[in-house]
Protein backbone atom coordinates (compact mmCIF):
# COMPACT_ATOMS: atom_id res chain seq x y z
CA UNK A 1 0.00 0.00 0.00
CA UNK A 2 0.75 3.68 -0.40
CA UNK A 3 3.10 4.70 2.27
CA UNK A 4 1.51 8.22 3.96
CA UNK A 5 2.47 10.27 6.12
CA UNK A 6 1.30 9.19 9.57
CA UNK A 7 1.00 10.60 13.03
CA UNK A 8 2.94 9.05 15.98
CA UNK A 9 0.23 9.69 18.56
CA UNK A 10 0.56 6.84 21.15
CA UNK A 11 -2.58 4.23 20.93
CA UNK A 12 -5.47 4.87 22.70
CA UNK A 13 -7.44 1.99 23.44
CA UNK A 14 -7.51 -0.43 26.19
CA UNK A 15 -8.86 -3.38 26.77
CA UNK A 16 -8.89 -6.63 30.24
CA UNK A 17 -5.89 -8.88 30.33
CA UNK A 18 -6.13 -12.13 29.22
CA UNK A 19 -6.18 -13.97 32.35
CA UNK A 20 -7.79 -16.80 34.49
CA UNK A 21 -11.73 -16.76 33.90
CA UNK A 22 -13.93 -15.48 36.92
CA UNK A 23 -17.72 -14.07 37.82
CA UNK A 24 -17.12 -10.74 37.36
CA UNK A 25 -17.74 -8.25 34.78
CA UNK A 26 -14.74 -5.72 33.74
CA UNK A 27 -16.87 -3.67 31.09
CA UNK A 28 -18.62 -0.65 33.47
CA UNK A 29 -15.26 -0.19 35.57
CA UNK A 30 -12.99 -0.35 32.00
CA UNK A 31 -15.59 1.65 30.27
CA UNK A 32 -15.99 4.45 32.84
CA UNK A 33 -12.03 4.50 33.11
CA UNK A 34 -11.01 4.59 29.64
CA UNK A 35 -13.41 7.86 29.12
CA UNK A 36 -10.96 9.45 30.77
CA UNK A 37 -7.98 8.28 29.78
CA UNK A 38 -9.04 8.59 26.17
CA UNK A 39 -10.19 11.71 26.37
CA UNK A 40 -6.31 12.87 28.02
CA UNK A 41 -4.62 10.37 25.35
CA UNK A 42 -7.13 12.06 22.53
CA UNK A 43 -5.53 15.57 23.21
CA UNK A 44 -2.24 14.84 22.33
CA UNK A 45 -3.17 12.30 19.37
CA UNK A 46 -5.29 15.08 17.83
CA UNK A 47 -2.50 17.69 17.61
CA UNK A 48 -0.14 15.13 15.98
CA UNK A 49 -2.54 14.11 13.95
CA UNK A 50 -3.41 17.48 12.86
CA UNK A 51 0.47 17.47 11.92
CA UNK A 52 0.05 14.46 9.76
CA UNK A 53 -2.64 15.91 8.28
CA UNK A 54 -1.22 18.39 6.78
CA UNK A 55 1.65 16.85 5.80
CA UNK A 56 -0.54 14.49 3.74
CA UNK A 57 -2.92 17.74 2.20
CA UNK A 58 -0.28 20.37 1.86
CA UNK A 59 -0.17 21.22 -1.47
CA UNK A 60 1.42 24.01 -3.59
CA UNK A 61 -0.70 26.29 -4.66
CA UNK A 62 1.40 27.33 -7.39
CA UNK A 63 1.72 30.54 -9.99
CA UNK A 64 3.54 29.60 -13.56
CA UNK A 65 6.10 31.41 -14.41
CA UNK A 66 5.69 34.44 -17.15
CA UNK A 67 8.51 35.26 -19.40
CA UNK A 68 8.86 38.95 -18.73
CA UNK A 69 10.67 40.15 -15.84
CA UNK A 70 8.07 42.10 -13.28
CA UNK A 71 8.96 46.21 -13.72
CA UNK A 72 8.63 47.76 -10.50
CA UNK A 73 9.14 50.65 -9.32
CA UNK A 74 12.82 51.37 -6.90
CA UNK A 75 10.50 52.46 -3.98
CA UNK A 76 7.04 50.91 -3.21
CA UNK A 77 4.39 52.44 -3.21
CA UNK A 78 2.19 52.78 0.12
CA UNK A 79 -0.07 50.65 -1.46
CA UNK A 80 2.11 47.58 -1.94
CA UNK A 81 4.01 46.89 -5.21
CA UNK A 82 3.29 49.93 -6.98
CA UNK A 83 2.44 50.14 -10.02
CA UNK A 84 3.21 46.88 -11.42
CA UNK A 85 5.42 47.56 -14.70
CA UNK A 86 2.52 49.69 -15.86
CA UNK A 87 1.20 53.10 -15.76
CA UNK A 88 -2.41 52.00 -16.36
CA UNK A 89 -4.61 52.46 -13.28
CA UNK A 90 -5.86 49.37 -13.26
CA UNK A 91 -2.40 47.40 -13.90
CA UNK A 92 -1.63 45.41 -17.02
CA UNK A 93 -4.85 44.35 -17.03
CA UNK A 94 -5.82 48.13 -18.30
CA UNK A 95 -9.70 47.54 -16.04
CA UNK A 96 -12.05 45.33 -15.36
CA UNK A 97 -10.96 41.58 -15.37
CA UNK A 98 -13.79 39.68 -16.61
CA UNK A 99 -13.95 35.68 -16.07
CA UNK A 100 -15.54 32.56 -17.15
CA UNK A 101 -16.07 29.10 -16.18
CA UNK A 102 -15.55 25.65 -17.58
CA UNK A 103 -16.82 23.88 -14.34
CA UNK A 104 -15.75 20.28 -15.81
CA UNK A 105 -16.75 17.57 -13.43
CA UNK A 106 -17.84 19.64 -10.87
CA UNK A 107 -21.10 21.53 -10.01
CA UNK A 108 -20.88 25.17 -12.02
CA UNK A 109 -22.87 26.75 -9.62
CA UNK A 110 -20.68 26.02 -7.00
CA UNK A 111 -17.45 26.99 -9.02
CA UNK A 112 -19.09 30.33 -9.56
CA UNK A 113 -19.74 30.49 -5.92
CA UNK A 114 -16.20 30.34 -5.05
CA UNK A 115 -14.75 32.68 -8.49
CA UNK A 116 -17.14 35.27 -6.97
CA UNK A 117 -15.64 34.80 -3.58
CA UNK A 118 -12.68 34.87 -4.44
CA UNK A 119 -13.62 37.64 -6.94
CA UNK A 120 -14.88 40.04 -3.99
CA UNK A 121 -11.97 39.85 -1.68
CA UNK A 122 -9.50 41.06 -4.05
CA UNK A 123 -12.57 43.75 -5.23
CA UNK A 124 -11.90 44.94 -1.32
CA UNK A 125 -8.27 44.21 -0.69
CA UNK A 126 -6.29 45.08 -4.09
CA UNK A 127 -5.55 48.62 -3.26
CA UNK A 128 -4.17 47.69 0.02
CA UNK A 129 -1.84 44.86 -1.47
CA UNK A 130 -1.43 45.10 -5.19
CA UNK A 131 -1.49 49.04 -5.26
CA UNK A 132 -4.55 50.30 -7.07
CA UNK A 133 -8.10 49.32 -7.27
CA UNK A 134 -9.61 46.06 -9.00
CA UNK A 135 -12.50 44.79 -10.57
CA UNK A 136 -13.09 41.21 -11.06
CA UNK A 137 -16.74 40.21 -12.64
CA UNK A 138 -17.52 36.44 -12.92
CA UNK A 139 -19.73 35.09 -16.24
CA UNK A 140 -20.66 31.75 -14.95
CA UNK A 141 -22.81 31.70 -18.57
CA UNK A 142 -20.43 33.11 -20.65
CA UNK A 143 -18.55 30.55 -23.19
CA UNK A 144 -15.80 29.75 -23.27
CA UNK A 145 -12.81 28.81 -26.36
CA UNK A 146 -11.16 25.70 -26.16
CA UNK A 147 -8.21 25.27 -23.79
CA UNK A 148 -4.50 26.00 -25.25
CA UNK A 149 -0.98 26.32 -24.53
CA UNK A 150 -0.30 29.97 -23.56
CA UNK A 151 2.91 31.70 -23.08
CA UNK A 152 2.12 31.67 -19.98
CA UNK A 153 2.62 28.11 -19.22
CA UNK A 154 -1.03 28.31 -17.25
CA UNK A 155 -3.04 26.99 -20.22
CA UNK A 156 -2.67 23.48 -21.54
CA UNK A 157 -4.92 21.54 -23.93
CA UNK A 158 -7.62 20.46 -22.00
CA UNK A 159 -11.83 19.62 -20.95
CA UNK A 160 -13.53 22.88 -23.07
CA UNK A 161 -17.24 23.20 -23.39
CA UNK A 162 -16.00 25.62 -26.16
CA UNK A 163 -18.59 24.05 -29.08
CA UNK A 164 -21.89 22.60 -29.01
CA UNK A 165 -22.88 18.81 -29.63
CA UNK A 166 -23.25 19.96 -33.35
CA UNK A 167 -19.59 21.40 -33.67
CA UNK A 168 -21.30 25.11 -33.90
CA UNK A 169 -17.92 27.38 -32.45
CA UNK A 170 -18.20 29.95 -29.69
CA UNK A 171 -21.54 28.45 -27.92
CA UNK A 172 -20.93 26.13 -24.81
CA UNK A 173 -24.16 24.75 -23.63
CA UNK A 174 -26.22 26.97 -26.30
CA UNK A 175 -24.78 29.98 -24.42
CA UNK A 176 -23.56 32.65 -26.97
CA UNK A 177 -19.69 33.79 -27.03
CA UNK A 178 -20.58 37.67 -26.87
CA UNK A 179 -18.31 38.68 -24.53
CA UNK A 180 -14.64 38.63 -24.70
CA UNK A 181 -12.96 36.71 -21.42
CA UNK A 182 -10.09 37.55 -19.93
CA UNK A 183 -9.63 34.49 -17.73
CA UNK A 184 -11.09 31.13 -18.10
CA UNK A 185 -11.26 29.20 -14.69
CA UNK A 186 -10.79 25.11 -15.68
CA UNK A 187 -11.60 22.63 -13.47
CA UNK A 188 -10.33 19.27 -13.86
CA UNK A 189 -9.79 16.46 -11.90
CA UNK A 190 -5.90 17.05 -12.12
CA UNK A 191 -4.10 20.41 -12.63
CA UNK A 192 -1.38 20.27 -15.41
CA UNK A 193 2.40 20.67 -14.39
CA UNK A 194 2.80 24.07 -13.17
CA UNK A 195 5.86 25.13 -12.74
CA UNK A 196 7.42 21.93 -12.13
CA UNK A 197 4.70 21.00 -9.57
CA UNK A 198 3.05 17.83 -10.66
CA UNK A 199 0.45 17.99 -7.88
CA UNK A 200 -0.87 21.20 -7.30
CA UNK A 201 -5.04 22.26 -7.17
CA UNK A 202 -4.32 25.30 -8.75
CA UNK A 203 -2.54 26.98 -11.33
CA UNK A 204 -2.54 30.65 -12.61
CA UNK A 205 0.28 33.01 -14.49
CA UNK A 206 2.18 35.38 -12.40
CA UNK A 207 0.95 38.60 -14.34
CA UNK A 208 3.51 41.55 -13.84
CA UNK A 209 2.98 43.58 -17.36
CA UNK A 210 0.43 43.96 -19.78
CA UNK A 211 2.62 42.22 -22.79
CA UNK A 212 2.30 38.74 -20.54
CA UNK A 213 -1.52 38.57 -21.03
CA UNK A 214 -2.52 36.45 -23.42
CA UNK A 215 -6.40 36.74 -23.34
CA UNK A 216 -7.93 34.33 -22.41
CA UNK A 217 -5.46 33.35 -19.40
CA UNK A 218 -6.22 30.06 -17.53
CA UNK A 219 -6.42 29.38 -13.82
CA UNK A 220 -6.57 25.96 -13.49
CA UNK A 221 -8.84 24.03 -10.16
CA UNK A 222 -8.58 20.63 -9.24
CA UNK A 223 -12.10 19.20 -9.35
CA UNK A 224 -13.42 17.76 -5.69
CA UNK A 225 -12.78 20.51 -3.35
CA UNK A 226 -14.95 21.70 -0.89
CA UNK A 227 -16.03 25.25 -0.66
CA UNK A 228 -14.13 26.88 1.39
CA UNK A 229 -10.87 25.35 -0.09
CA UNK A 230 -11.84 26.07 -3.94
CA UNK A 231 -12.96 29.69 -3.02
CA UNK A 232 -9.16 29.66 -1.10
CA UNK A 233 -7.38 28.28 -4.28
CA UNK A 234 -9.16 30.83 -6.54
CA UNK A 235 -8.56 33.15 -4.17
CA UNK A 236 -4.87 32.42 -4.42
CA UNK A 237 -4.30 32.20 -8.33
CA UNK A 238 -5.99 35.36 -8.70
CA UNK A 239 -3.38 37.03 -6.43
CA UNK A 240 -1.04 35.77 -9.11
CA UNK A 241 -2.80 37.18 -12.10
CA UNK A 242 -2.94 40.77 -10.27
CA UNK A 243 1.12 40.00 -10.04
CA UNK A 244 1.37 39.02 -6.15
CA UNK A 245 3.82 35.74 -5.87
CA UNK A 246 4.39 32.96 -2.55
CA UNK A 247 6.57 35.51 -0.63
CA UNK A 248 3.99 38.32 -1.09
CA UNK A 249 1.02 39.69 1.24
CA UNK A 250 -1.52 38.46 2.72
CA UNK A 251 0.52 35.84 3.92
CA UNK A 252 -2.56 33.63 4.47
CA UNK A 253 -4.06 33.45 0.88
CA UNK A 254 -0.58 34.03 -0.94
CA UNK A 255 1.24 31.17 0.97
CA UNK A 256 2.49 28.35 -1.26
CA UNK A 257 1.52 25.77 1.19
CA UNK A 258 -1.71 25.16 2.47
CA UNK A 259 -4.19 22.39 3.86
CA UNK A 260 -7.51 21.70 1.86
CA UNK A 261 -10.46 19.77 2.13
CA UNK A 262 -12.54 17.98 -0.35
CA UNK A 263 -16.31 17.97 -0.89
CA UNK A 264 -18.13 15.57 2.17
CA UNK A 265 -16.95 12.06 1.73
CA UNK A 266 -17.98 8.75 3.51
CA UNK A 267 -16.38 8.19 6.79
CA UNK A 268 -14.53 4.50 6.95
CA UNK A 269 -17.05 3.70 9.84
CA UNK A 270 -19.74 3.88 6.87
CA UNK A 271 -18.06 2.19 4.09
CA UNK A 272 -17.88 -2.01 3.32
CA UNK A 273 -14.13 -1.80 3.43
CA UNK A 274 -12.41 1.08 4.55
CA UNK A 275 -8.25 0.30 2.82
CA UNK A 276 -7.15 1.71 -0.42
CA UNK A 277 -6.69 -1.89 -1.70
CA UNK A 278 -6.35 -5.89 -0.09
CA UNK A 279 -2.70 -5.91 -0.30
CA UNK A 280 -1.04 -5.27 3.19
CA UNK A 281 2.17 -5.43 4.88
CA UNK A 282 2.52 -6.35 8.04
CA UNK A 283 5.28 -6.23 11.10
CA UNK A 284 4.95 -8.74 13.78
CA UNK A 285 7.60 -7.51 16.57
CA UNK A 286 6.56 -10.31 19.58
CA UNK A 287 10.99 -10.84 20.52
CA UNK A 288 9.36 -10.13 24.48
CA UNK A 289 6.56 -12.09 24.48
CA UNK A 290 7.26 -14.87 26.85
CA UNK A 291 6.75 -17.80 23.97
CA UNK A 292 8.51 -15.96 20.76
CA UNK A 293 8.05 -18.90 18.48
CA UNK A 294 5.17 -20.17 19.76
CA UNK A 295 3.52 -16.11 19.70
CA UNK A 296 5.11 -15.59 15.72
CA UNK A 297 2.77 -18.87 14.78
CA UNK A 298 -0.68 -17.94 16.10
CA UNK A 299 0.02 -14.48 14.35
CA UNK A 300 0.36 -16.65 11.40
CA UNK A 301 -2.42 -18.05 12.04
CA UNK A 302 -4.47 -15.34 12.34
CA UNK A 303 -3.56 -14.00 9.16
CA UNK A 304 -3.93 -17.36 7.22
CA UNK A 305 -7.63 -17.58 8.79
CA UNK A 306 -8.48 -14.38 6.50
CA UNK A 307 -6.59 -15.13 3.72
CA UNK A 308 -8.51 -18.58 3.38
CA UNK A 309 -11.85 -17.33 3.93
CA UNK A 310 -12.30 -14.37 1.84
CA UNK A 311 -16.05 -13.98 1.32
CA UNK A 312 -17.38 -15.55 3.83
CA UNK A 313 -19.12 -13.31 6.85
CA UNK A 314 -17.27 -10.35 8.12
CA UNK A 315 -14.20 -11.50 5.75
CA UNK A 316 -13.24 -9.00 3.08
CA UNK A 317 -12.43 -11.62 0.14
CA UNK A 318 -8.79 -11.34 -2.26
CA UNK A 319 -6.72 -10.06 1.31
CA UNK A 320 -3.16 -10.81 1.02
CA UNK A 321 -0.82 -10.07 3.94
CA UNK A 322 2.96 -10.12 3.56
CA UNK A 323 5.72 -9.12 6.16
CA UNK A 324 7.83 -6.78 6.36
CA UNK A 325 11.12 -5.94 8.82
CA UNK A 326 10.11 -2.23 9.04
CA UNK A 327 7.55 -1.17 11.25
CA UNK A 328 7.42 2.51 9.73
CA UNK A 329 6.04 1.50 6.42
CA UNK A 330 3.79 -1.39 7.54
CA UNK A 331 -0.67 -1.15 7.06
CA UNK A 332 -0.77 -3.41 9.86
CA UNK A 333 1.77 -3.54 13.19
CA UNK A 334 1.23 -6.86 15.48
CA UNK A 335 3.27 -6.26 18.45
CA UNK A 336 3.80 -7.68 22.53
CA UNK A 337 5.03 -5.80 25.43
CA UNK A 338 5.55 -5.52 28.74
CA UNK A 339 4.29 -1.84 29.54
CA UNK A 340 1.26 -1.38 28.80
CA UNK A 341 -0.88 1.64 26.71
CA UNK A 342 -3.78 -0.39 26.61
CA UNK A 343 -6.98 0.48 29.38
CA UNK A 344 -6.05 -1.26 33.10
CA UNK A 345 -5.71 -5.14 33.01
CA UNK A 346 -6.12 -4.76 29.21
CA UNK A 347 -5.09 -7.66 27.24
CA UNK A 348 -5.12 -6.44 23.79
CA UNK A 349 -6.12 -3.50 22.24
CA UNK A 350 -6.24 -2.08 18.28
CA UNK A 351 -5.74 1.08 16.86
CA UNK A 352 -6.69 2.28 13.32
CA UNK A 353 -5.41 5.70 11.98
CA UNK A 354 -5.82 7.41 8.46
CA UNK A 355 -6.50 10.36 6.70
CA UNK A 356 -9.40 13.13 7.25
CA UNK A 357 -9.49 15.22 3.71
CA UNK A 358 -12.73 16.10 4.28
CA UNK A 359 -12.13 18.07 7.75
CA UNK A 360 -14.81 16.70 9.30
CA UNK A 361 -13.20 15.27 12.22
CA UNK A 362 -13.63 11.58 11.24
CA UNK A 363 -11.18 9.67 9.16
CA UNK A 364 -12.14 8.58 5.59
CA UNK A 365 -10.38 5.02 5.37
CA UNK A 366 -7.30 3.50 7.03
CA UNK A 367 -3.84 3.34 5.94
CA UNK A 368 -2.58 1.38 9.73
CA UNK A 369 -3.83 -0.66 11.78
CA UNK A 370 -1.65 -1.18 15.41
CA UNK A 371 -2.57 -4.05 17.23
CA UNK A 372 -1.50 -4.39 21.22
CA UNK A 373 -0.97 -7.68 22.82
CA UNK A 374 0.05 -7.22 26.72
CA UNK A 375 1.29 -10.03 28.63
CA UNK A 376 -1.09 -12.87 26.68
CA UNK A 377 -1.18 -16.58 26.86
CA UNK A 378 0.60 -17.06 23.66
CA UNK A 379 -2.57 -20.00 22.98
CA UNK A 380 -4.21 -17.19 23.10
CA UNK A 381 -2.53 -14.58 20.69
CA UNK A 382 -4.01 -15.88 17.39
CA UNK A 383 -7.08 -15.25 18.52
CA UNK A 384 -6.67 -11.42 19.90
CA UNK A 385 -4.54 -10.36 16.28
CA UNK A 386 -7.83 -11.93 14.49
CA UNK A 387 -10.54 -10.54 16.88
CA UNK A 388 -8.66 -6.28 15.94
CA UNK A 389 -7.93 -7.46 12.26
CA UNK A 390 -11.79 -8.02 12.10
CA UNK A 391 -12.08 -4.63 14.21
CA UNK A 392 -9.71 -2.77 11.19
CA UNK A 393 -10.74 -4.40 8.17
CA UNK A 394 -14.25 -2.90 8.83
CA UNK A 395 -16.33 -5.32 11.28
CA UNK A 396 -16.70 -2.61 13.95
CA UNK A 397 -19.56 -4.12 16.01
CA UNK A 398 -18.95 -7.90 17.09
CA UNK A 399 -22.03 -9.10 15.20
CA UNK A 400 -20.24 -8.09 12.35
CA UNK A 401 -17.29 -10.25 12.74
CA UNK A 402 -16.25 -13.61 11.90
CA UNK A 403 -18.04 -16.40 13.68
CA UNK A 404 -14.87 -17.02 15.67
CA UNK A 405 -14.98 -13.96 16.97
CA UNK A 406 -18.20 -13.45 18.41
CA UNK A 407 -18.80 -13.87 22.30
CA UNK A 408 -15.71 -17.09 22.26
CA UNK A 409 -15.41 -18.75 25.48
CA UNK A 410 -12.09 -18.64 27.34
CA UNK A 411 -11.20 -22.37 26.00
CA UNK A 412 -12.52 -21.02 22.71
CA UNK A 413 -9.92 -18.23 22.57
CA UNK A 414 -7.20 -20.81 22.66
CA UNK A 415 -8.99 -23.42 20.47
CA UNK A 416 -7.26 -24.29 16.95
CA UNK A 417 -10.63 -22.01 16.38
CA UNK A 418 -8.66 -21.14 13.16
CA UNK A 419 -9.90 -24.78 11.86
CA UNK A 420 -13.52 -24.76 13.21
CA UNK A 421 -16.45 -24.09 10.26
CA UNK A 422 -19.11 -23.73 12.64
CA UNK A 423 -19.82 -20.80 15.18
CA UNK A 424 -18.64 -20.99 18.69
CA UNK A 425 -20.14 -21.05 22.05
CA UNK A 426 -21.79 -18.06 23.05
CA UNK A 427 -21.63 -18.43 26.84
CA UNK A 428 -18.90 -15.67 27.37
CA UNK A 429 -17.44 -16.30 31.14
CA UNK A 430 -16.79 -13.00 32.34
CA UNK A 431 -13.19 -12.16 33.98
CA UNK A 432 -12.18 -9.94 36.78
CA UNK A 433 -8.81 -9.11 37.22
CA UNK A 434 -8.39 -8.73 32.89
CA UNK A 435 -10.49 -10.77 30.99
CA UNK A 436 -11.86 -9.36 27.65
CA UNK A 437 -10.10 -6.76 24.93
CA UNK A 438 -10.19 -3.44 24.91
CA UNK A 439 -12.21 -0.87 22.90
CA UNK A 440 -10.79 0.08 18.95
CA UNK A 441 -10.33 3.90 18.10
CA UNK A 442 -10.03 5.12 14.83
CA UNK A 443 -8.19 8.20 14.99
CA UNK A 444 -7.53 11.34 12.39
CA UNK A 445 -8.18 15.02 12.97
CA UNK A 446 -11.49 14.83 14.87
CA UNK A 447 -11.87 12.53 18.49
CA UNK A 448 -11.62 9.19 18.05
CA UNK A 449 -14.38 6.14 17.76
CA UNK A 450 -14.19 3.76 20.50
CA UNK A 451 -16.28 0.65 19.81
CA UNK A 452 -17.88 -0.93 22.97
CA UNK A 453 -15.75 -3.13 24.50
CA UNK A 454 -16.88 -7.20 25.12
CA UNK A 455 -17.20 -8.65 28.47
CA UNK A 456 -15.92 -12.20 27.39
CA UNK A 457 -12.93 -13.84 28.73
CA UNK A 458 -9.46 -13.31 27.33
Amino acid sequence: MVDRPRSDASPSTRGPSDGKPSRRSPVDRHDASDRTSRRARRSIADRRAVGALAAALLVLLAGCSAPFAPMLPEEPTAGGLGSLGTATPGGPWGGEIVVGIDAGPDDPDRVAAAAREAARYWDEHAERYVGHPVSIRVLPDAAVPPATATAGGSGTTGPSTADDESGTPGRAGGREASTELDVVIRVGEGVPSCSGVADAVGCAPLINDSRQIDRPETVWLRSGLSDDSAALVLTHEFGHLLGLDHEDAPADVMAARTVLYTRPQPNASEVAFPWADREFTVHVAVANASEPVRARWQVRYALRYFERNGGRPGVPANLTFTTVENASGADVVIRTTAVSPCGSGAGSCGETRGPDPDGDGAVESYDRLTITLVDLDERAVGWHVGYWLAFGLGAERDAEKPAPFRDASYDERRSRWWEADDEPGSNATNVGSGGGIGAGVGTGVGPPRASRPTDGSG
